[in-house]
């Protein structure tokens, strides 16, 4: 049998360990259903029209397609304007403001595609020899990016902005479309 004196401080224990289990499985929930996943990309469609051109591509259009998944249950995503560019390998060659401003809601796709007017990529450039023996392969790699900030609304409550820079990588072939093992492939950030 207990002592008198050690009742209290057993009742006591066992009321405050309780309060810390009941408080950590809420913190346990609400940590479960408010966590959130950053968007997934993937590439679908990248082209380069004049291609072929003996002194390298000079005013070329370039066309993407990329689809951008929310794959949050219960978290809508507000993103902030979007700038793209396409590199080939560290050599600059276009870039756009895609988009002002836009929400995606919770569990939905939204596909972004642009053009790229005037792109260049001249002939005296140091890449040019690796871009002529890429192509001489069959395949030249480019680099799409995709900068944007991004924050995570869910019913009232905003969160914090987060910056994001999505590298997709996009093979393509000597006719200028994208090869077929490019497709669909997923982008990383």
């Amino acid at each position: 049998m207990a002592k008198p004196s050690q009742t209290p401080k057993r009742l006591l224990c066992a009321i405050l360990g309780t309060v810390i289990f009941f408080l950590g499985l809420i913190f346990f929930i609400l940590w479960l259903t408010l966590r959130t996943y950053p968007p997934r990309v993937r590439i679908q469609q990248f082209s380069i029209l004049d291609f072929n051109h003996p002194n390298g591509f000079q005013h070329s259009n370039i066309s993407f397609n990329v689809t951008v998944r929310n794959p949050n249950r219960r978290n809508m995503i507000h993103y902030g304007s979007t700038i793209c560019s396409v590199f080939y390998k560290d050599q600059w060659i276009a870039s756009i403001e895609y988009m002002s401003p836009f929400d995606q809601d919770h569990k939905t796709t939204t596909i972004v595609s642009g053009v790229f007017k005037d792109a260049t990529f001249t002939r005296n450039s140091n890449r040019w020899k690796e871009f002529l023996t890429d192509l001489t392969n069959g395949m030249v790699e480019y680099r799409l990016e995709l900068k944007s900030s991004f924050r995570f609304t869910a019913t009232i409550w905003n969160r914090k902005v987060h910056n994001i820079l999505v590298k997709c990588y996009a093979t393509v072939g000597t006719n200028g479309s994208m090869l077929p093992d490019s497709i669909d492939k997923e982008c990383h950030y």
